[in-house]
C-alpha cells in the first residue's frame, strides 16, 4: 500500500504538482495533498490555473490493506484523466477493483 501512495505521488509531483502532508502549523495531515495550479494557500486575491488539479491520498482507517484517492479538478476531462492514471498506477501493486462509496 505504501508503494503504491508513494508511486501515485511521484507521478503527480513528476508532472508539476505540489505535495503537502503537513499544515503550515506542522500538524500532520495524515493523507498527502497534491495541487497543480491550486496554490494551498487561497485567499480573495487567488486567481485559480484554468487546468487546476487536486489528488488527496491517504490510508483508510477502516479498512485493512487499503487506500483512498479523492481527485478535483477545473474540469471534468482533467479529473479523469487523473482517475485513470492513477487506476493505472495501483494495478500495479495488485489494486482491485475501484470501490466507490
Amino acid at each position: 500500500r505504501e508503494s503504491a501512495l508513494l508511486a501515485v505521488e511521484k507521478e503527480f509531483t513528476g508532472d508539476g504538482a505540489s505535495a503537502m502532508k503537513k499544515t503550515s502549523r506542522g500538524e500532520d495531515l495524515e493523507a498527502t495533498l497534491m495541487r497543480r495550479g491550486l496554490p494551498f494557500n487561497i485567499d480573495a486575491a487567488t486567481r485559480l490555473d484554468p487546468d487546476w488539479l487536486q489528488v488527496c491520498q491517504r490510508v483508510s482507517q477502516s479498512e485493512n490493506g487499503l487506500a483512498r484517492w479523492e481527485v478535483a479538478a477545473a474540469r471534468k476531462e482533467l479529473a479523469r484523466e487523473a482517475k485513470e492514471r492513477i487506476q493505472h498506477i495501483v494495478r500495479e501493486f495488485g489494486a482491485g477493483e475501484e470501490y466507490q462509496g
